[in-house]
């Protein structure tokens, strides 16, 4: 039963005059709904209006344009019946009934109808009751059947209803009337001689006349709202004609969905791979030339130790260059040659005493070696100076060759690392975007691939310009450097070719469409939505299929973006349905599809999404059916099946008044105190909490409404006069094992029962009137620091309540019959103060304001 309408009737219409004969003539086909609107007035809706208590139903008129809902609009259709009868003279007339789509006819009550109501003021509404007045009866003017049984209304009928009376000879009419919108029911009495006939006041009310009105909206495009209107709705998937022999089975018919309508769905950014590709070449050519030139280099200082250890053996035979008397002459030429050839195919020279290039240092372990001499007829000293320097020289060359390896490491692990994580995020709505690198090691490190600059590692290496520009480079000479500044360049740039786009927004291509969960399904601990699959369920046609999969939060709530290599169109779904029909509300659901690709290359340059519908296809002879999708609805195979639907709504909570709970926020920002209570000192303020006590009602909350059939409650708290609700909420269970509640406002709440303490003075120290005779009370308080000791409050010797561990010296209190008892926000419990005497002692003690 719809139970939305109740708030619609506050927008009811404003009748004007009405007429019979405003309806053009209509043949009625009884499969279909009709709307019943006012004669005269297309844009109005006669309903059966449901009353905030529901119990009792009426007729109202609201407006077409006030219709959001599917639900609301479903109540304005009716079955319209027809059924011609024979009064005692013989006359022929014929019976008109309605019965909306929810199944319930109009019927009008006539408790406590009198023909002395002749005021629309006094007249009774127009309340529907299972045994009231459920036909109007019009003449063959109105309404005709033809011999083949073709009804035809010829005009619009007037809402009465002519009823005889034989017992009483009396004859009487009922008819309902409108004014400003309100139906209400007048009733004439009279005579089979004298026919009664209700005939309102004129300007004081109207006879209702109808209009069968053909139901536009066809089809009906589901909201969310429509589907799941609260947060723990769910709806179900009927096919008529189901898969068949299929291994992947309908995940459409084989799960519980629930509509999902994310507030804005992004498609995946698409970056450039100029980056990737300017990093992937410098690294490769950069890792070709320390391939070349370590070995190339080390094959030559190899032949330089040979040369030196064999000087250090042997004494020479003239007083002349290491080189020139080198034993090993022709090997070190070669290896020089090797070496200078390997060098100059990669490394420039920059000729700067304080920042050498490479090369230059590399080129030094030659000059300095070549300066080393040999004295006649002796061995080559270790401390030869010359052999020194050049030892030296080695070293720092090897450190050089070394560092720069190792600095170009880091710096592409650096920079790789930065514009990895920029280009791996799916979600980037700027389209100029570029990536952020940290002051520091980011920052550092990215220089290095800079075009100037003694940290940058170009200047080791040859461009493309010195290469083209001839000389003694080699003609297989690679451009490093080039490369090496292509990554700093490509780094820099604007990499975002396409930005993310909502595909929900208006005039997008998915404006209106939702997202459909797969309820009680995660997928690595993500809820689990359904996705139109790249694979197809029959590779030949390329027909595809189905699967589970999941969405990223952009970081915003109720926003999403499909991960990189998915396309969010394929998540996004709308559903649409043929309500005129009496067999049943058919729904088509739409989607998108891709396009398909040439064979082999399986979306290689991303899904280029174009609309269609999901189907059941018949395969194999019809040996197999699959679930499936197709252009649209003029595909064969849209005929093969039809789809239902029917809204689920989550389970309601069956609370009743005066249940109490302890009521936890399951909010994140309500982590630390997630316990809503009330404290004295926080004024009219719910607050947080990180305990509850069953000894304390401020920490407790009490149902003091309780509408089971809609799921509405309300709670107060047991001792301030404070409601957790504005208004009385609906509440579904989420979890009903561990407590778990969410409500209309989409807050989860963790709500245990208290158990009840049988204690009508709960919280609050009671003391009766025999206690107060005999017995005396010590405050006591507690170090939170030591809460295992005790505490009593006295008095110091300047008069001030301080506390000790000495109970001989506490202050004793003796209560009076001074006070009053009052009853707490739960009325059943009290709470009483009281008068008291304060002894210290001997002595009696009296509390004052310190001036």
């Amino acid at each position: 039963m719809n139970k939305r309408f109740s708030t619609l009737l506050a927008t009811a219409l404003v009748a004007g005059g009405l007429s019979s004969t405003a309806m053009a003539q209509k043949v009625l086909d009884t499969t279909k709904y009709y709307h019943v609107a006012l004669s005269g007035d297309a844009n109005s809706r006669v309903i059966i209006g449901h009353s905030e208590d529901g119990k009792r139903d009426s007729v109202a008129v609201v407006e077409a344009d006030d219709i959001k809902l599917y639900e609301d609009f479903n109540a304005t259709l009716w079955k319209p019946t027809v059924e011609q009868k024979v009064n005692a003279a013989g006359g022929v007339y014929y019976e008109i009934k309605l019965v909306n789509k929810e199944g319930q006819a109009l019927t009008i009550s006539k408790e406590n109808v009198k023909a002395s109501q002749t005021s629309f003021f006094k007249a009774q509404y127009a309340y529907i009751d299972s045994e009231g007045i459920g036909a109007m009866t019009v003449s063959d003017d109105v309404v005709s059947i033809d011999e083949d049984g073709v009804i035809t209304f010829n005009k619009g009928p007037e809402a009465r209803t002519n009823i005889y009376d034989a017992e009483a000879s009396k004859m009487y009419q009922y008819a309902l009337v409108v004014k400003d919108g309100a139906v209400k029911v007048m009733m004439a009495e009279g005579t089979p001689a004298e026919a009664p006939a209700v005939t309102p006041k004129s300007g004081d009310c109207d006879i209702m006349g109808l209009w069968l009105k053909d139901v536009e909206t066809n089809p009906y495009t589901l909201t969310s709202s429509d589907l799941s209107k609260e947060a723990n709705d769910s709806f179900e998937l009927t096919f008529s004609n189901d898969v068949k022999n299929s291994e992947i089975g309908n995940l459409f018919s084989e799960h519980k969905l629930r509509a999902v309508p994310f507030e804005k769905m992004y498609s995946t950014a698409v970056y450039s791979t100029d980056y990737a590709e300017a990093s992937a070449k410098a690294k490769e050519s950069l890792a070709k030339a320390f391939a070349d030139i370590k070995p190339a280099y080390a094959a030559y200082k190899a032949e330089q130790k040979t040369a030196i250890d064999r000087a250090k053996a042997g004494k020479a035979t003239s007083t002349n260059l290491l080189l020139n008397l080198a034993e090993n002459k022709r090997d070190l030429d070669d290896a020089l040659t090797e070496f200078s050839q390997t060098s100059l195919k990669y490394l420039r020279s920059l000729s700067s005493k304080e920042h050498p290039a490479l090369l230059n240092k590399l080129d030094s372990v030659r000059h300095y070696f070549e300066l080393i001499q040999l004295t006649q007829g002796e061995a080559l000293k270790a401390d030869n100076k010359e052999l020194k320097d050049y030892e030296a020289v080695v070293k720092r060359a090897d450190k050089m060759l070394k560092d720069i390896e190792a600095d170009a490491k880091l710096a592409f692990h650096v920079v790789d690392s930065v514009m990895n994580a920029f280009m791996s995020n799916p979600y980037q709505v700027n389209g100029t975007a570029i990536a952020t690198f940290k002051t520091g090691r980011e920052d550092d490190n990215l220089k290095k691939f800079g075009t100037t600059g003694f940290e940058t590692l170009q200047r080791n290496f040859l461009t493309q310009e010195i290469i083209s520009g001839g000389g003694t480079v080699p003609t297989d000479a690679v451009a490093i450097a080039t490369d090496l500044i292509a990554v700093g360049t490509a780094a820099e740039a604007d990499c975002v070719t396409t930005e993310s786009k909502d595909i929900v927004a208006s005039g997008a291509d998915a404006e209106g469409y939702y997202a459909i969960a797969i309820v009680d399904s995660l997928i690595d601990g993500k809820q689990a939505y359904l996705s139109v699959d790249t694979n197809y369920v029959a590779e030949k046609e390329q027909y595809f299929m189905f699967k589970a999969d999941t969405l990223t939060s952009t970081g915003t709530d109720n926003e999403v973006v499909a991960a990189f290599g998915k396309c969010i169109n394929l998540f996004a779904y709308q559903l649409t349905v043929n309500p005129e029909l009496i067999a049943g509300d058919e729904v088509t659901i739409n989607t998108f599809m891709p396009t398909a690709t040439t064979q082999g290359q399986w979306y290689s340059e991303g899904i280029t999404p174009t609309k269609a519908v999901v189907v059941i296809r018949s395969l194999a002879n019809n040996s197999h059916r699959e679930v499936s999708v197709a252009a649209n609805t003029s595909d064969p195979s849209y005929e093969n099946t039809t789809i239902t639907f029917k809204s689920l709504e989550g389970p309601k909570p069956t609370f009743e008044v005066g249940d109490v709970f302890f009521i936890k926020s399951l909010k994140k920002e309500d982590a630390r105190k997630p316990y809503q209570v009330m404290t004295s000192t926080t004024g009219d303020d719910i607050v947080g909490a990180t305990a509850v006590y069953n000894n304390v009602p401020a920490t407790q909350w009490i149902v003091t409404e309780a509408n089971k059939q809609d799921g509405k409650y309300q709670l107060a708290n047991r001792d301030a006069d404070k409601n957790f609700f504005v208004s009385a909420t609906k509440i579904i269970v989420k979890d009903a094992e561990n407590n778990i509640y969410v409500t209309a406002g989409k807050d989860t709440l963790e709500m245990t029962a208290v158990a009840d303490q049988k204690d009508a003075y709960l919280g609050y120290k009671h003391i009766n009137d025999a206690d107060k005779e005999h017995l005396t009370f010590k405050l006591t308080a507690t170090n939170f620091v030591n809460p295992e000791a005790k505490y009593y409050l006295t008095m110091a010797a300047d008069s001030s309540v301080i506390a000790t561990a000495d109970a001989d010296k506490a202050l004793e209190l003796k209560a009076k019959n001074a006070g009053w008892l009052f009853k707490l926000n739960d009325t059943d419990l009290s709470a009483a103060s009281y008068g008291f005497e304060l002894y210290l002692g001997e002595d009696t003690l009296y509390f004052t304001t310190v001036p």
